[in-house]
């Protein structure tokens, strides 16, 4: 036993921590080498590297969808705000078309009532003739 140790002595091949201590390192390298590996055909890139490139990828899908929808309905409202400025135009023409037609009949209804003036006229002189 060597001076000052309580424990006995072990040749340092045989020693079970240090055994253990190489493990462990051996493992680290080979989880990095594995890490760093090809998986899923991406050479040399850690599986958080991956990971990170997908999901900026798929952010990117996600911003080029949004703004290409964004643009689409961008163009639908000026297409809904043309048509509805021509079915308003259109209105308006009806609206006049109307407003015309409202003249058109008063002249008529003006025409009519002087015709049954005049016919009543005729029917008083017709018999104020008779009677006489």
């Amino acid at each position: 036993m060597p001076r000052g140790s309580s424990f006995p002595s072990v040749p340092e091949e045989h020693h079970p921590m240090l055994d253990c201590a190489e493990k462990h390192l051996d493992l680290e390298a080979r989880v990095e080498a594995l890490e760093e590996a090809i998986v899923s055909g991406v050479p040399q890139q850690s599986i958080a590297t991956r990971f990170e490139t997908q999901y900026t990828r798929i952010s990117e899908v996600g911003q080029n969808i949004n703004a290409r929808i964004g643009r689409e309905v961008d163009s639908l409202k000026a297409q809904m705000k043309a048509g509805f400025a021509a079915v308003d135009e259109r209105f308006e023409q009806i609206d006049v078309r109307f407003e015309k037609m409202d003249e058109r009949l008063e002249n008529v209804e003006k025409r009519l009532d002087t015709i049954e003036a005049l016919l009543a006229r005729i029917d008083a002189k017709l018999g104020d003739d008779r009677s006489n």
